[in-house]
């Protein structure tokens, strides 16, 4: 839930083609992560039980309900569509799912305004296909995490319409409510405008981070936080492997519900009026020290359950401040937190090295990374790094780079097919940012188009008409077709998810990244006591040589991607090209 950062940054490409010749690399600065202590699931012998700690190396898929799976042919995905495509997830290689919002909604910001966080929404299938759902994926050794939306409500839920109506009942103070002329303070709305809206029948004021359909739950009230934790704990009992908290760091706000800072540069003194979310340092909305005894007592829940739980948490910044992530997490936290900067980094090698090194450094010694590089928030992958005919050399690429890299890694949806943005008519916009702010932004709708299967008409997806549109390239970029492509991106993704589960340095152990970045060419070296690899990936598009380490040597190229020789000098990198080389030394 992240339209701001989309808002600034749009679907920006590097330009700049990189030098092609040799620097030999004598520097490198090493960093040791917390041990992971097993592999992934095994695809043939699924163990639900081990390792203890399966997230500090989990390959999660990013499931967007509405848009991967129709059973029944009303258009929209659903719990038994995703059941049904179940094997074609184990067959891609990831070992846990990650679930869009199930709960019954208006779907005014579509699942993420809830009406009722103990049940399934009927256009779901309810929670009959919830259980079906979760018992066959733990049969096939997947595992299933919920979203939790638990910044706010919608307002149709019936703690808010209690709230609102009975400013001395039992829900009175769950919601932040104003009694008075104008809103008490200056903040605003990620959606754009206030984040006050005066209710219709009492006249009070009630505070929103989004949608003005989207009330924020009042945390400070005691009542609110045992209300939100005995529903994880209902979740956890029936199942659910964990949680992806929205917006977290929005929970706690300030006691006095203090007016945030203006911001005084250029950027901020340009948003005041028209996007005034992005013109405010949101040092008393969000990021609150009152969150660190919530996320505890969080903690301790999920703790309870056997079978490791796990809460992986997603942050706000529309300043792009990622690192402030990793301080949310420990041992009395979060397990994880989404981190974005290399998300919104251009497509260059040493933009790269420094995105993944900020993350590193900011994780280092307490945490385990969290590797994010696309959802249904921001542009697809393949158009915000898309390089015309060079995208399905590049997608490959993103496979390698990412899925090399210790901690979880989070796929979504038809990224591994390279799927594009789909670019919408305005009459087709049904995101609520996208509707209020088009032309300048034109929402999430394009990142959110269905998956596309098969040739079949709509892509396999639906027999009935889609909820959205498919992309304009879903006869080539769908499964089947992938599928039986070995040189396809979906190839390329499955060929990594199976080395990260079997090969015997890219288990845990450390990462290791040059002092300083090439110009061409983004590469980490992995270590285990059982053995060692390094990542290289040419992102230029022309050959370039690369001088290994003096230290090592060769033993093997378990995967490549592109054009690679090994020679006694180093390595010869086709443009676009790279893999994974087994070393000794």
């Amino acid at each position: 839930m992240a339209p701001c950062g989309a808002l600034r940054s749009g679907a920006r490409r590097a330009r700049r083609r990189a030098s092609a010749f040799a620097t030999p690399v004598v520097a490198w600065a090493r960093i040791t992560l917390p041990p992971s202590t097993g592999f992934g699931p095994c695809l043939l012998c699924p163990d639900m039980d081990s390792p203890a700690e399966w997230w500090r190396h989990g390959s999660v898929y990013q499931v967007y309900l509405r848009s991967f799976q129709d059973s029944d042919g009303d258009g929209v995905g659903d719990l038994e569509g995703a059941r049904q495509r179940l094997d074609e997830l184990v067959a891609l290689g990831v070992d846990t799912i990650w679930l869009s919002p199930v709960h019954p909604s208006p779907d005014r910001d579509f699942g993420y305004d809830v009406a009722d966080y103990d049940d399934v929404a009927a256009i779901y299938g309810g929670r009959s296909a919830l259980r079906k759902l979760v018992d066959d994926a733990h049969s096939r050794g997947l595992r299933v995490l919920l979203d939790g939306v638990f910044n706010h409500t919608s307002d149709q839920h019936a703690w808010f319409r209690s709230s609102a109506v009975d400013p001395e009942g039992p829900h009175a103070r769950w919601y932040h409510w104003h009694e008075g002329e104008r809103p008490p303070n200056n903040w605003a709305s990620t959606f754009g405008g206030p984040a006050w809206t005066a209710h219709a029948a009492s006249g009070r004021w009630y505070l929103h981070s989004f949608a003005s359909e989207q009330p924020d739950l009042n945390w400070s009230e005691p009542a609110v936080e045992a209300a939100v934790l005995a529903s994880m704990k209902r979740w956890f009992e029936f199942g659910i492997d964990g949680f992806r908290l929205d917006v977290f760091n929005n929970y706690a706000k300030h006691p006095t519900l203090a007016d945030n800072p203006w911001r005084t540069d250029l950027l901020g003194r340009l948003a005041r009026l028209a996007y005034p979310f992005l013109a405010q340092d949101h040092i008393h909305d969000r990021d609150r020290p009152e969150l660190a005894s919530i996320l505890m007592r969080m903690r301790t829940l999920a703790d309870s359950f056997e079978g490791s739980r796990v809460l992986v948490g997603e942050t706000l910044d529309e300043r792009f401040r990622y690192d402030r992530a990793s301080g949310w997490c420990g041992a009395d936290r979060l397990h994880l937190a989404f981190h974005f900067r290399w998300l919104h980094t251009q497509w260059s090698a040493p933009r790269f090295h420094a995105a993944i090194r900020a993350q590193l450094d900011a994780f280092s010694g307490h945490a385990t990374p969290t590797w994010v590089l696309g959802n249904h928030d921001f542009p697809r992958l393949a158009t915000r790094w898309g390089a015309g005919s060079h995208t399905d050399a590049r997608m490959k690429l993103v496979a390698l780079m990412q899925l090399g890299l210790p901690g979880m890694v989070v796929v979504y949806q038809g990224d591994e097919l390279g799927t594009p943005e789909a670019r919408l008519s305005r009459s087709r916009i049904q995101d609520p940012p996208g509707k209020r702010f088009w032309p300048l932004y034109r929402g999430r709708d394009g990142c959110r188009t269905p998956m596309a299967w098969s040739s079949d008409p709509h892509g396999g997806f639906s027999i009935g008409q889609p909820w959205l549109p498919l992309h304009a390239d879903w006869a080539r970029r769908n499964v089947m077709h992938q599928r039986a492509a070995p040189d396809s991106i979906w190839s390329a993704y499955r060929a990594m998810l199976h080395l990260r589960r079997t090969h015997p340095a890219l288990t845990g152990g450390t990462v290791t990244l040059p002092e300083e970045p090439h110009p061409a060419v983004l590469t980490y070296r992995r270590d285990t006591p059982s053995g060692s690899a390094r990542i290289v990936a040419n992102l230029s598009p022309v050959p370039v040589h690369w001088a290994l380490p003096s230290s090592e040597t060769v033993d093997g190229v378990p995967w490549v991607t592109g054009g690679l020789d090994v020679h006694r000098e180093g390595l010869r990198l086709g443009a676009y090209s790279g893999g994974v080389l087994a070393l000794t030394g």
